[in-house]
């Protein structure tokens, strides 16, 4: 029982994930530019490197923070928690500040050199990447540490509202609040957003619990 409670949510919101993570292309795909879709599917692997990151330490500091907390040393839990937590937010710094240095040698090398392509996988490199980086490394990491204290549901719960988030407010910024033509702008707008508030979310459960 005590595996199917920790199990069942994580995978849900390992789903919800999924289809999250397919959301701005399936909406972009609706105005019915291959430009745009390209330059969004170009950005993906610099996106999904901010899940390495948070994945990098927040893995890791799970399973230290839990075998801790299982020897009841609270102490050790809480160091492997702040490491993680800043070591997160250092490494992702450093990665945002270095696609924001060089974003058009990494616009180009992951196959946006065509200019139109190019200039929208700015657009959503900037939002999602450059300024949204922390956000979306620390709504992944702090999933990862909540889980560690046995808090399965809380934690997908944090990781599902990102992705719902995502999915309403896609259509919503690039079909009402944007003008035609900034479909990858509002794609980007709704991906930065969704991971901001998650990110809230888990920092406002930590700080209740402690």
């Amino acid at each position: 029982w005590a595996v199917l409670k920790l199990a069942i949510p994580t995978v849900i919101s390992q789903i919800i994930l999924v289809i999250y993570n397919m959301a701005d292309t399936f909406f972009i795909g609706l105005a019915g530019s291959d430009a745009m879709i390209t330059a969004v599917t170009v950005c993906m692997p610099a996106f999904m490197f901010l899940s390495a990151i948070s994945n990098l330490f927040g893995v890791g500091g799970a399973s230290v923070i839990s075998r801790a907390l299982g020897m009841s040393d609270g102490q050790k839990a809480k160091h492997a928690a702040a490491f993680a937590f800043w070591g997160c937010i250092a490494v992702t710094l450093l990665y945002s500040l270095g696609a924001l240095l060089f974003m058009d040698g990494f616009v180009n090398i992951l196959g946006g050199s065509d200019p139109v392509v190019h200039g929208n996988s700015r657009q959503y490199l900037l939002w999602t990447v450059v300024i949204g980086g922390v956000a979306t490394s620390l709504n992944a990491l702090l999933g990862h540490l909540v889980r560690s204290e046995g808090r399965s549901v809380q934690a997908s719960l944090g990781i599902a509202l990102g992705g719902v988030l995502n999915i309403g407010l896609d259509p919503l910024f690039m079909f009402v609040i944007l003008e035609p033509g900034q479909e990858v702008l509002g794609a980007a707008l709704a991906t930065f957003l969704s991971n901001l508030i998650a990110a809230l979310y888990f920092l406002f459960l930590h700080f209740r619990r402690r």
